[in-house]
Parts: structure tokens; C-alpha cells; sequence
């Protein structure tokens, strides 16, 4: 499988400062105030969810996409991006070092499962079900918010299902890309 790209941060809105407009997205330590042009292209990494629902959005994609868009300098930008964080990419085939260095931040609401459908679990906003996911990505996704790192909340979720960390990280990295585009939770380094 290919290398994925997940944006990085969370969307705190447009800030005009002396006539000049940027977005500011919030990290841990810091705020990045994104250009019109920078921000359109971290925007556009939620934005193609076909591709990310079926786990092709790699770079070239978000460059392709961005281009098609208009955005000029897209190679430059996304490469800002992956040097300063706000976009990162992960192997789903092994996103442990990926799950050590960020943190998840569910955003959504848990629904959780139905009667007439027990094996799947519903993530939603304000009624409206976004994304559905079996018992052990809903458990990560929910809990994630609890632990310094995925991968520590990964470990301690595997731990207490008796399941191997490997095996259920590997569950969580396939939803994850589109989790985060359907604005069901966000990443934060770790």
C-alpha cells in the first residue's frame, strides 16, 4: 500500500491582520498563520474524500488535486508543509513510528452501535452519522484523547482486548485518513 497523507493540526479560522488575511491552524505549542495559497492546499488535504476513503491520497494526489485547483507553487507548499508538520504522510502497512510521534483528538459524537447492527459502531455530528467503523477502531478513536501518543493508546486499547497493538494499530491507520477528512477527530504531534 502506498504512503497516505493526513493534514496535521486543527482549523482555528481566518484572522485578518492590517488588511492581510491568513488561517490560523493550532498545534500543541504554537499557531501557524497560513497564507491564502498555503492554506488551500493544507484545506485540500481533507477535501478529496473519495480518494482518501479508498486509502490512495498520497502526495502526488494532494499536488494533483491542488493543481487542478489552480493553486500555483503547490510543489514548494506541500513541501513547507511536510518540513513544518501541518502535513505528514504514514505507511498503514506499518504506521507505528507514525502513531509515537502524533496524537488523536476524536471531534465528533459517538453514537455507538444498534441493536439491528451490533458489530458497527457510528460516529456522527449532530445527529448526522459520518462515519461507521468496527468496535475496535470506535475504542481508539474514543479513547485516543487519554494518551500522550496513538501509539500509547493503541498499546493500552490492545492490551485490555487481549488483541496484539499491531493488529489493531493497523485497523486504526486504515480509517484513520478518512476520520480526520470527515472532520471526525484531528492529529496533533505528539
Amino acid at each position: 500500500m502506498p504512503k497516505l497523507v493526513v493534514p496535521v493540526g486543527f482549523e482555528n479560522g481566518a484572522r485578518w491582520r492590517d488588511g492581510d488575511l491568513t488561517h490560523e491552524v493550532m498545534l500543541p505549542n504554537a499557531a501557524a498563520q497560513l497564507p491564502p495559497d498555503t492554506h488551500a492546499v493544507w484545506l485540500a488535504a481533507f477535501t478529496d474524500v473519495d480518494a482518501v476513503s479508498e486509502l490512495r491520497f498520497t502526495l502526488a494526489e494532494l499536488v494533483g488535486f491542488c493543481k487542478r485547483l489552480g493553486v500555483a507553487g503547490v510543489d514548494e507548499i506541500v513541501g513547507n508543509l511536510l518540513e513544518s508538520g501541518l502535513v505528514a504522510e504514514f505507511d498503514p502497512d506499518a504506521p507505528e513510528d507514525f502513531f509515537a510521534r502524533h496524537r488523536f483528538y476524536p471531534s465528533a459524537d459517538a453514537l455507538g452501535n444498534s441493536e439491528d447492527r451490533p458489530t458497527v459502531f457510528r460516529i456522527a455530528r449532530e445527529g448526522r452519522v459520518l462515519f461507521e467503523v468496527n468496535v475496535h477502531v470506535f475504542g481508539v478513536w474514543s479513547t485516543s484523547v487519554y494518551f500522550p501518543s496513538l501509539a500509547e493508546g493503541i498499546a493500552k486499547y490492545a492490551a485490555g482486548v487481549d488483541i496484539p497493538a499491531a493488529e489493531i494499530g493497523r485497523r486504526f491507520a486504515l480509517s484513520l485518513p478518512a476520520l480526520v477528512a470527515n472532520r471526525c477527530g484531528f492529529l496533533q504531534p505528539a
